[in-house]
């Protein structure tokens, strides 16, 4: 029974052996051969051909890098011209600086909210005139005053149509009842007139025209007596200025007009 049982483990471990003593022969000419390949492989020619090309798409070399940026020395000599942050402390607000100084988005109107407190500026403004009184003798004087309201940001063409005359292109559409404008003139619209010779557009130093905030009209008799004209005006500013820019615009190169 024992010689019986020996043999049998002595068979199974030759069968063993000769399966493993098979893959070892199987596998070992496998190894060699990849390994014959590697070594013959050309890894040099691989890099340079067909892997440096594509790494040199990623990346500047170093002529082309020194060619593209600064030297530290370079980029140390730049920083000359901008602030240190000492500097720029000194010359700029902080945060905290700024939010003291300046209104926050909600202590400021909005646009519909400021639309709805103020008046919008106007693009045409009327009024009348009256140039009533009692002449002595020939050319004797009467005057009204015309006040705009607002200042002008320059002085408007001065245009006047007598009763019966021709409406120019600066006033056209205009009539007394509806006086109009066209940007940059001031139309007068005369409705009537009674012993009246001549009418003058005057400015605030008595020139011929108008100044940016009113005029005046002076009128002449033709003889001794009653003398009036009276209508409508209106004035169409190409802008407004305030009062202040106003006070300085210069005086015009007009004639004064005589008294």
């Amino acid at each position: 029974m024992g010689l019986k049982r020996s043999r049998s483990t002595a068979l199974a471990a030759l069968l063993s052996a000769a399966l493993i003593g098979g893959g070892v022969a199987a596998v070992a000419p496998a190894v060699a051969e990849d390994g014959a390949q590697y070594v013959a492989t050309n890894w040099k020619k691989i890099w340079k051909k067909q892997l440096r090309p594509l790494a040199d798409q990623r990346y500047y070399t170093k002529v082309q890098s020194d060619t593209k940026y600064s030297t530290k020395t370079e980029s140390g000599a730049a920083l000359g011209n901008y602030y240190t942050k000492a500097q720029s402390d000194v010359n700029y607000y902080t945060k905290s600086q700024s939010d003291a100084n300046y209104y926050k988005k909600t202590e400021t109107y909005s646009r519909t909210e400021a639309d709805a407190r103020y008046a919008p500026a106007p693009k045409l403004i009327r009024g009348t005139y009256y140039a009533i009184g009692d002449a002595v003798a020939a050319g004797g004087e009467v005057s009204d005053n015309v006040v705009f309201g607002q200042t002008l940001s320059a002085r408007p063409t001065v245009n006047y149509i007598a009763v019966g005359g021709v409406v120019p292109a600066a006033c056209v559409g205009g009539t007394v009842e509806a006086p109009t404008a066209t940007p940059g003139n001031l139309c007068f619209f005369e409705a009537q007139n009674v012993n009246v010779n001549s009418r003058t557009i005057l400015d605030a130093s008595g020139f011929s025209g108008s100044s940016t905030f009113g005029a005046g009209v002076w009128v002449q008799s033709t003889s001794a007596g009653s003398v009036f004209v009276y209508g409508s005006w209106a004035v169409r500013p190409l802008a407004l200025a305030n009062p202040a820019a106003a006070a300085t615009s210069p005086e015009p190169t007009g004639v004064r007009a005589g008294r």
